[in-house]
């Protein structure tokens, strides 16, 4: 299933759209927002994604935002936009990268590029990884060599192992290497599952646990700490609680 699908669309804006609650139980990749082969030129905002979850046991879970222009001059701006509770039970990353694992944003398809990721609140969260045990949930990801500037973004992944198949959560996720970051800076990757191991970011099959050696491998420059949100559903910053300086 899919909320929104684009494909070969030469200019639009996907705004202001509530997308999720969808149908749990049937084995497939349920996606938010789609961008397929050949659209460009898209704006991407204000828009609220959540609750597409997969329930069973086959190694599916859902996508916030997908992205697979092929095109190296997407011109495409997924920004200030509300994502959360994907979930699934996901499948190995080192043979499928985020395809079958949960992933709030995603990236891939050879040659996409040209694609700005700014200002987007991030929140996984619920135990459910449990059929691979190379499976990941992920807050961005960016596969097959796909490329992106990912800027200003917030991501609380608490989603862990239902039982003990699996990983654990990650911030960012780079399939290939860290030459897919176009440009990377003032992000925050705060990843807090009770299962499962928790890195601030993977490059290729290197995961980083710490937020000096993610910086350090991804020339980033970004911060690792709880954001605040008010609630799991509402990713608003809450101003009654210190939140990050």
């Amino acid at each position: 299933n899919v909320g929104i699908y684009l494909q070969g669309i030469d200019g639009a804006t996907v705004t202001g759209n509530d997308v999720g609650n969808f149908e749990t139980a049937t084995g497939e990749n349920d996606r938010g927002i789609w961008l397929a082969t050949a659209t460009k030129n898209v704006v991407i905002e204000k828009n609220v994604v959540h609750d597409i979850v997969y329930t069973g046991t086959a190694g599916y879970a859902g996508k916030g935002v997908s992205i697979s222009t092929g095109a190296a001059a997407s011109n495409i701006a997924i920004q200030n936009n509300m994502i959360y509770n994907m979930a699934g039970d996901g499948d190995s990353y080192t043979s499928f990268g985020a395809l079958y694992d949960p992933t709030g944003i995603v990236v891939y398809s050879a040659g996409t590029a040209g694609v700005n990721i700014y200002y987007n609140s991030i929140y996984l969260y619920g135990n459910t990884l449990n059929f691979s045990p190379l499976s990941y949930s992920i807050g961005i990801a960016l596969d097959d060599g796909a490329s992106a500037s990912v800027i200003n973004n917030s991501i609380q992944n608490n989603c862990g192992l239902l039982g003990t198949t699996g990983v654990g959560a990650v911030g960012i996720a780079l399939e290939t290497s860290s030459a897919q970051l176009t440009t990377v800076n003032k992000n925050n990757y705060y990843c807090n599952a009770s299962s499962g191991v928790n890195n601030i970011g993977k490059i290729a099959a290197v995961d980083y646990p710490t937020l000096a050696g993610w910086n350090t491998a991804a020339s980033d420059a970004s911060l690792s700490g709880n954001p605040q949100y008010i609630s799991t559903t509402n990713l608003h910053v809450s101003l009654a609680i210190n939140s990050i300086n």
